[in-house]
């Protein structure tokens, strides 16, 4: 099977889909239209968002993909309610609210550190197969972006993560 071209950040179909993304900002089509940018460029199965603020704590600000609303909600909720004290990652969340830090793409390769029953409960029994994520700053705290692969997309490749690379600071 030959390989799937898709549009380069800068395309007519690239900048289309970039227009899309910004005029549904804060309404209810925006994540369709955030995977559906991403997926121009590389293959994203699934999107989660988290936020960490430090009077807040972690919160949960939208999920998007392949996985069943249901099940993709209970592993949110999982991972806000207990979770996330287990992600080694989420270190990086936090330390993103302080005055010096800057927006920047932060390359989650697997395997990652994380301990066999976290791994089991979010990767393994969810056929997700690996992440790439994003940290950046907001005015009170920091967001999380979790870009997945399932199974039958496989692993990011070298050139899917310099792809995203390129665009998740946007």
């Amino acid at each position: 099977m030959p390989p799937v071209v898709r549009p380069d950040p800068g395309s007519q179909a690239w900048l289309d889909g970039l227009t899309a993304v910004s005029r549904t900002l804060g309404s209810a089509e925006f994540e369709r239209e955030l995977v559906a940018l991403l997926n121009l460029v590389v293959p994203v199965d699934h999107c989660v968002v988290f936020t960490y603020a430090p009077a807040a704590g972690a919160g949960h600000l939208f999920t998007h993909g392949k996985m069943s609303p249901a099940q993709a909600q209970s592993l949110a909720d999982d991972y806000v309610g207990r979770y996330h004290a287990r992600d080694p990652h989420f270190a990086r969340l936090a330390a993103a609210v302080g005055p010096d830090e800057t927006d920047r793409f932060v390359p989650l390769p697997l395997p990652a550190p994380y301990d066999p029953a976290y791994r089991n409960h979010f990767f393994d029994r969810n056929h997700l197969v690996d992440k790439a994520a994003t940290i950046g700053r907001v005015e009170h705290g920091a967001v999380y972006c979790n870009f997945y692969r399932m199974g039958s997309s496989g692993p990011y490749s070298e050139r899917d993560r310099a792809l995203l690379e390129r665009i998740l600071p946007l």
